[in-house]
């Protein structure tokens, strides 16, 4: 007993039962994996007298995968309501704040919390010199800055739930990028998903025609266009760092250049929000629009993978259209639903179709909005 009691108190400090788990190292399979004395491994099942704890410990060695992923899923879910619904906060907050201060606000804050949490966990920050810092600069200019800046100036000019259905043809742009810029293939499934994308644009602006198309529609497709070329600039660009670093800096690089355009365009802010509703509304934005879904994303990649954590993705749109409906009073047409429809179903083949040899999964990786890698909504 004296020899049992030593092993279990060696590498791992003699945690208690209830100290296991706390933490990705600690976790009863990764303490299996490591040979733990706890839970199988020399001291395991049928090696010692207590043989009640020892199957506990198997059980629960067991469970914990099941019980991990279940958790995964929720905070999947949870990251597509934060981001959806962050299309709705950002609205409120336009009533009172302008745009580029707005996005300046935002990528700040969020930038600093997420260096903060990366930098608390251990993730290596630092990014070479040169060239890839100049990457990542462009890339945090097309992904961050361009598409946060030009979705604000899309929901001051058109309906929240349209222009958030049309800054979701991101995927389907971003496979025609591939295709020119790549030398990407286009295989049947995504041929498919551009015909659905095209026929779901057509049926929403459509009925839009006669009186013209509206400011908002041109921005939130500039907006998806500049997303669609970050995320294939960024793959194409292949940066050795760690994902936290990339995603980080790329937020970093966004707010410089948000701060530069708001000095030019806006000058300096001038007063305080006067209404609950907008200080509600940025504390939204701030908090559960960027910094929360960024830690949290990192957190379910590293049990999911970017593949799977990247189906929540699909749930952005959905909120956000639901979103603005219920809490911005706005009322879709039925053109507006049945494109929005077509579109998402678009973007779901994109995502959740096969892999051609060298595929357009950059978003998964690189997730700043619906995704929104993030002002991400």
């Amino acid at each position: 007993m004296r020899a049992g009691r030593a092993m279990a108190n060696g590498r791992h400090g003699g945690l208690r039962h209830a100290d296991v788990g706390r933490n990705e190292q600690d976790c009863p399979t990764s303490l299996a994996r490591a040979g733990d004395p706890r839970v199988g491994g020399e001291y395991g099942i049928g090696a010692g007298p207590d043989v009640g704890a020892r199957l506990r410990w198997a059980m629960v060695a067991a469970l914990a995968p099941d019980a991990a992923n279940a958790r995964a899923r929720v905070l999947v879910l949870l990251i597509g309501l934060c981001w959806g619904l962050n299309w709705v906060a950002v609205r409120f907050a336009l009533d009172e704040v302008r745009p580029w201060s707005l996005r300046c606000i935002g990528l700040g804050l969020g930038a600093l919390a997420l260096f903060a949490w990366a930098a608390s966990r251990g993730h290596l920050l630092r990014i070479a010199p040169g060239r890839t810092r100049r990457q990542l600069a462009v890339a945090g200019l097309l992904n961050i800055a361009a598409f946060g800046v030009f979705t604000a100036f899309a929901q001051l000019a058109g309906d929240t739930s349209r222009v958030t259905i049309v800054s979701f043809t991101m995927p389907i742009w971003s496979v025609l990028l591939a295709r020119f810029a790549l030398g990407e293939r286009l295989d049947r499934w995504r041929v498919g998903a551009v015909g659905l994308a095209v026929l779901g644009l057509g049926v929403l602006l459509a009925p839009l025609t006669e009186n013209g198309l509206g400011a908002g529609i041109g921005w939130a497709l500039l907006a998806a266009l500049c997303w669609a070329g970050g995320t294939v600039y960024l793959k194409a660009a292949r940066i050795e760092a760690d994902p936290v670093a990339i995603a980080a800096w790329q937020l970093a690089a966004g707010f410089v250049a948000v701060a530069v355009g708001a000095m030019i365009f806006e000058g300096l802010p001038q007063g305080l929000p006067s209404r609950l509703s907008t200080w509600l509304a940025l504390t939204y934005y701030v908090l559960l629009g960027i910094a929360l879904p960024y830690v949290l994303w990192f957190r379910i990649v590293s049990r999911m993978g970017a593949a799977s954590a990247a189906l929540g993705t699909l749930l952005v749109p959905v909120v956000g259209v639901l979103g603005a409906i219920v809490l911005l009073g706005e009322r879709p047409t039925p053109a507006d639903g049945l494109g929005f429809v077509l579109i998402l179903a678009a973007a779901s083949s994109v995502l959740l179709g096969p892999s051609p040899p060298s595929s357009m999964k950059t978003l998964a990786r690189h997730p700043e909005r619906p995704t929104r890698t993030g002002d991400i909504e």
